[in-house]
């Protein structure tokens, strides 16, 4: 029976303790909701997680070369010296409405360098060390463009000269060959002047030999005869004249 009170007390225990925390927690999401509640009366919207975006950067001012051509085109600038030497210019200009000195080198027509100040006597002497820089680059691109030139008509030459050799190499050829036959031709005329000498001589010899083979068959086939030369004068005696 005493067993039976002490759980009874046991559990009267654990559903108080169990509506407590059932009470606190209703209290606390009363509070977080009239908390959101209030943020949205004040601001007129929810609360948003997402960051805002930041601020963009300023606009990056522009260069001197751009300023520089910017106001060019808009008939700003009022040129007061400029030297031209080849692809590359310098250039001294003033600009009325900012009181500014530009001193600039081009290549192309495309600034190149762009120095502004507001110090007449520096703008003179950046644009007369322009001037000196100008000079010096036309002289080095002339240069280059002499030993290009120059290494071209070499190129050419050398192609010319490489193709005479090739026609005097072949030239060379074809009369060595020439000269070989030529002396194998001379060679064979040689030898067959030789050997029709030799057949001449031979020929010569027999000749004598049948002469005298004639010769001697004639006075055997004369003999008993009357020699030939009286046989002519008793055919025409030289007392006898011709009617």
């Amino acid at each position: 029976m005493r067993q039976i009170k002490m759980k009874a007390t046991l559990l009267k225990t654990t559903i108080v303790i169990g509506v407590q925390i059932i009470s606190v927690a209703h209290a606390q999401g009363s509070g977080s909701g009239a908390s959101d509640a209030l943020a949205m009366q004040q601001g007129g919207t929810e609360p948003s997680l997402v960051a805002p975006p930041p601020a963009s950067p300023a606009q990056l001012p522009e260069g001197a070369a751009a300023q520089l051509a910017q106001s060019t085109a808009q008939g700003k600038i009022t040129s007061l010296r400029s030297t031209t030497a080849g692809v590359y210019r310098a250039e001294l200009s003033f600009f009325a409405d900012g009181l500014t000195y530009y001193a600039a080198l081009l290549q192309n027509g495309t600034y190149w360098r762009v120095i502004e100040t507001s110090n007449r006597k520096r703008a003179e002497a950046v644009y007369t060390d322009f001037v000196a820089r100008t000079i010096n680059l036309s002289d080095a691109q002339r240069r280059q463009t002499e030993l290009e030139a120059e290494n071209a008509a070499t190129q050419r030459s050398l192609v010319q000269a490489q193709l005479r050799i090739e026609q005097l190499r072949i030239d060379f050829d074809n009369a060595q060959a020439q000269q070989e036959e030529v002396s194998t031709r001379q060679a064979q005329v040689a030898a067959q002047v030789t050997q029709l000498e030799s057949d001449n001589q031979d020929a010569q010899h027999k000749l004598v030999q049948v002469k005298r083979q004639l010769v001697a068959l004639q006075d055997l086939s004369d003999a008993g005869l009357p020699p030939e030369h009286l046989a002519r004068s008793r055919r025409h005696p030289k007392h006898l004249k011709t009617p």
